[in-house]
């Protein structure tokens, strides 16, 4: 195994403490972009459930207008010659 001098060791010591710092840093900054990225998703899908819930409703009363004015529709037959 190959020695180095104090120095060199001191050298690759703070190389590897400042690799490790950075990794420390991009870790950091990945952990708060997921978590903004999975607040973001949180406010869409709330949101979209909101709209797919008004839609909903809409569709619900237009459905009961409809059964509604078919109920009030009166149907005319005249009675049938054979009758």
């Amino acid at each position: 195994m190959e020695k180095y001098s104090t120095k060199e060791n001191e050298t690759y010591r703070e190389h590897a403490e400042k690799a490790v710092h950075k990794v420390e840093e991009h870790g950091q900054q990945a952990r708060h972009n997921l978590q903004e990225n999975m607040q973001k998703l949180k406010d869409d899908a709330e949101e979209a459930a909101i709209e797919a819930k008004n839609e909903a409703r809409t569709g619900v009363h237009k459905m009961a207008g409809k059964i509604e004015e078919a109920g009030t529709c009166l149907l005319y037959t005249s009675p049938s010659p054979r009758d």
